[in-house]
């Protein structure tokens, strides 16, 4: 995770007495703090696998589940009148809350999202794309029967020509994702 986020050296994270975390994270800006808190509750749940007996998952599934469980958490803390029940949320540069309070409005929903039948999974995928600059973007959302999130998911497209191409690549970006 130190690749992809700015968090404290494995050689600090000491424990030095009952607080020693604390005294960790005290020094850290917000952000780090909420990096170095996430990975923390990660490698404890990789060693609750390898405790329990189970396969631990790979790095790239930790990775990949970190960035998108923290994108949807500042996603939510960015945009909190977004339809998250449809995973319809405006894709933006991260910016102050105070920037973004005043543009977003509630708006009235005509439709609503179906739980699927019992026992059965619901991928929900998007794809975006402007002809004004060529970028794009996938996201996803996987939910069970009750509508309790598995995984969501978004990233940029980099190779992307059109709206068609940016929804096939959503499409099988989500499927991949919920066949793990």
């Amino acid at each position: 995770m130190a690749k992809q986020w700015n968090i404290p050296d494995v050689r600090q994270l000491v424990n030095t007495g009952p607080e020693w975390l604390f005294h960790v994270l005290d020094d850290l800006p917000e952000e780090e703090r909420m990096y170095t808190l996430m990975t923390i509750w990660r490698c404890w749940h990789v060693r609750n696998e390898i405790v329990h007996d189970k396969q631990p998952p790979p790095v790239e599934a930790s990775t990949r589940f970190l960035y998108s469980y923290i994108s949807s958490l500042l996603a939510l803390q960015a945009d909190p009148h977004g339809d998250h029940v449809k995973g319809k949320m405006v894709a933006a540069p991260r910016v102050k809350r105070e920037q973004v309070a005043h543009v977003y409005q509630a708006k009235e929903q005509t439709f609503r999202w179906e739980a699927p039948p019992a026992g059965w999974d619901a991928l929900n995928i998007d794809g975006s794309f402007s002809d004004k600059d060529g970028s794009a973007g996938a996201g996803m959302v996987l939910r069970d029967e009750h509508g309790a999130i598995i995984f969501s998911s978004s990233r940029e497209l980099r190779q992307c020509m059109s709206p068609l191409e940016s929804e096939l690549a959503a499409c099988m970006e989500g499927i991949s994702l919920a066949s793990q």
